[in-house]
């Protein structure tokens, strides 16, 4: 099985980048994450656009 994990991070004034939270979106994933998985299985080669709250890193 595969899942796609993407985190968002912050760029700082020193040009570091300070991670904000991450999604898990696959299989492995719960709630909104395994959801949005679900509906892109069911149609696929269709867009399937879903927001979802960052989790903390």
């Amino acid at each position: 099985d595969l899942s796609l994990r993407v985190t968002v991070a912050e760029s700082t004034e020193d040009g570091r980048g300070e991670n904000v939270g991450h999604v898990i979106i696959g299989p492995e994933a719960s709630g909104m994450g395994i959801t949005h998985w679900n509906q892109m299985l069911a149609t696929l080669r269709k867009p399937v656009s879903m927001w979802h709250p960052l989790r903390r890193t």
